[in-house]
């Protein structure tokens, strides 16, 4: 359907599975989201689970988020060209701290 209609405004994209306990790869996480960035811009898109974590034991809960932030700091890396920072939930040398 976005396809056809287009969408103009930003959609979320669940990209971690949350029904099972096989935790992504960043690389499966960064398939989906280049997958997504065929049909909405990349500045429309929020990269999320597919729904709540609540059903999972919190150990693959924090794995699959780390995956989902590791497969959207790849992506957004291929998409600016800036250098892949190690961790992506801290700030890298060029950013200052808040």
């Amino acid at each position: 359907m976005i396809d056809k209609f287009g969408w103009d405004r930003t959609i979320g994209l669940g990209v971690i599975d949350v029904k099972s306990p096989d935790v992504e790869t960043p690389e499966a996480v960064a398939s989906r989201i280049r997958s997504a960035i065929k049909l909405v811009p990349a500045d429309r898109l929020v990269v999320n689970p597919d729904c709540g974590l609540r059903n999972i034991s919190a150990p693959v809960a924090r794995a699959k988020l780390a995956a989902m932030v590791a497969g959207a700091a790849m992506v957004r890396t291929e998409l600016t060209g800036a250098a892949h920072h190690p961790n992506p939930l801290e700030p890298s040398p060029e950013e200052p701290e808040q």
